[in-house]
């Protein structure tokens, strides 16, 4: 039986409030904003529990419009 050992990589910087925001490069190479890398449904990697956004995206956690149309995570929303 083979063992598969799953590595990320692990991002941290300092957005203009002072807070910190951390990225994890998932093994396909994308980056999520969360310390967790999930496949939701659609194949997409996101931070946290995938939850589908009104516009059919997957997005990690409770979703929340941007003024651009698109769906991030409410925590992400509040920090731009």
């Amino acid at each position: 039986m083979k063992k598969y050992q799953h590595s990320c990589l692990v991002v941290a910087a300092l957005n203009s409030s002072g807070s910190s925001l951390a990225q994890t490069m998932c093994h396909d190479g994308s980056y999520v904003g969360r310390s967790s890398c999930n496949i939701a449904p659609d194949g997409s990697h996101v931070g946290g529990e995938p939850e589908m956004a009104p516009d059919g995206t997957y997005v990690g956690g409770e979703p929340t419009m941007k003024t651009d149309g698109t769906y991030v995570l409410s925590e992400v929303a509040t920090t731009e």
